[in-house]
């Protein structure tokens, strides 16, 4: 079944989200305590797996391998969501 899910992933430099590995990411925002809500379309029918990611603050180099997903801004600092490669 396709579905929207919200996941929370914690502000660290690699966080990993169980998640259906086709899930789109169609919105990030900034959550509470150093984390980031993120809303991904995902089919239910498929099974969870490990997805890695990292958020960078803005001015901070993004390594190659990292493809962009979403911004969260908040009220001091603004996270940039980025999937890495596996």
């Amino acid at each position: 079944m396709i579905t929207i899910h919200k996941f929370i992933v914690y502000v660290e430099d690699r966080p990993v989200v169980n998640m259906d590995p086709t899930a789109r990411i169609v919105e990030v925002r900034p959550g509470p305590l150093s984390t980031l809500n993120v809303w991904a379309i995902v089919d239910t029918d498929h099974p969870l797996e490990p997805r890695q990611f990292a958020i960078h603050g803005t001015g901070h180099p993004i390594p190659p391998g990292e493809r962009y997903v979403g911004t969260a801004p908040g009220p001091t600092f603004v996270w940039h969501l980025f999937e890495v490669a596996s």
